[in-house]
């Protein structure tokens, strides 16, 4: 990749700057693995040399109200349901306002609106990152031909896994060569506190004795935490003391506390909601699972293993990459609560292994998964498609 730099200061379409000039563009900043690594890359961006500025198609959420507050600009688009042609008006208007050398678009549609407002005007190079896949996937042929013409104004296509990649290739059409893989990352650091295990056990009515199985996301169908409330029936027939905490919120909350009632396990689930102390809460658990039918480079897994806590994962898209089997947790078929409860079993009635499996998870996390490994690649791209002149 080209480097573009003259006497220290990076050089660009609208003249010398101190600094490279990237406007996020995102459904919102509210709660969420997508918005809080987005959050993290802005609210960090002065460390890389970053000029940052958000769009938001809907609207700030939580994550997005805090970098308004810390001084950032933060745009509200305030997108109605269907293709609103106002946000393509609106975004273009700030484009031409503030001239970002680089617009980054975190998944599809913000890379659609993205295009469009680029269309019939010079505007900046255009990185999109896929971070997710819909489920179950499908092609759209008006996508693919949307998606052939996207490529004349697209710099760069970044997929979060190879996984994505694969996606990208079979149901977007977009051709190989084009898409670079730059994995997730999360900090390390973040989830490396001193935390009194007891204490934060006593704070949510749990006794020194339990096995805590634990899971983080929002609270949907291709989660199919159904089928984890009915592994956890099972395991509760080899581990009288295990709870199944499940942190987050969404549509499906009712029906999971039905699924809970079901199974005669309404008084071992404990739903906490949306909750903000994710890294104490990880020190709360003795095994981290994730049972959904489809992931990429699931942020919460990684930040799991950050943890020091040993996974267990369903063996779909990008899992396998992140998860070693054997070595830092243990994978089991999608939708099969038996098997999954089998492997939440072994670890937790093996506390040695367990405890080799979380640290060989965050040592993996620290050599392959790291924020700044992140960034730093994600700043080679942008650097590259920075278009150069003589000062």
């Amino acid at each position: 990749m080209s480097k573009c730099k003259a006497q220290g200061k990076y050089v660009n379409l609208y003249g010398t700057k101190n600094k490279m000039k990237i406007m996020y563009v995102v459904h919102s900043l509210g709660v969420g693995g997508v918005e809080k690594l987005v959050y993290n890359m802005i609210e960090r961006s002065a460390r890389y040399d970053i000029e940052p500025i958000v769009c938001c198609l809907d609207h700030s959420g939580l994550w997005g109200e805090e970098l308004k507050r810390k001084g950032f600009k933060v745009f509200d688009l305030n997108r109605k349901e269907g293709i609103d042609l106002k946000v393509v008006k609106k975004l273009r208007a700030i484009l031409k306002e503030e001239r970002p050398d680089i617009a980054h678009a975190h998944q599809y549609t913000p890379y659609f609106y993205t295009i469009l407002s680029v269309f019939w005007f010079h505007g900046p190079k255009i990185v999109f990152t896929e971070h997710g896949r819909f489920f179950p996937d499908r092609m759209s042929g008006k996508r693919v031909i949307f998606n052939q013409i996207a490529m004349l104004f697209t710099g760069a296509i970044i997929g979060v896994c190879e996984f994505s990649k694969r996606s990208l290739i079979k149901y977007e059409k977009f051709p190989g060569d084009r898409i670079e893989v730059i994995y997730n990352g999360v900090r390390p650091e973040e989830f490396s506190i001193d935390s009194d295990i007891s204490l934060n056990k006593i704070s949510l009515s749990l006794n020194a004795n339990n096995k805590i199985i634990g899971t983080v996301g929002r609270l949907c169908k291709e989660k199919n935490y159904s089928m984890l409330i009915r592994a956890f029936g099972e395991i509760k027939r080899h581990l009288k003391d295990a709870k199944l905490l499940i942190v987050g919120d969404g549509e499906l909350r009712g029906e999971l506390e039905n699924s809970a009632r079901n199974e005669n396990v309404e008084n071992e689930v404990l739903f906490l909601g949306e909750r903000r102390d994710i890294p104490e809460l990880m020190k709360v658990f003795d095994v981290f699972v994730l049972s959904s039918d489809l992931e990429a480079a699931s942020l919460v897994l990684l930040e799991a293993m950050a943890s020091g806590v040993p996974v267990v994962a369903t063996n779909v898209g990008g899992n396998p990459e992140l998860v070693l089997d054997g070595v830092t947790g243990l994978l089991a078929p999608k939708n099969d609560h038996q098997k999954f409860g089998e492997a939440v079993v072994d670890i937790l009635q093996d506390p040695d292994r367990a405890k080799k499996m979380g640290k060989a998870g965050r040592t993996r996390v620290i050599e392959k998964f790291s924020f700044d490994r992140m960034v730093n690649e994600y700043v080679e791209v942008y650097r590259s498609l920075i278009s150069c002149k003589k000062i």
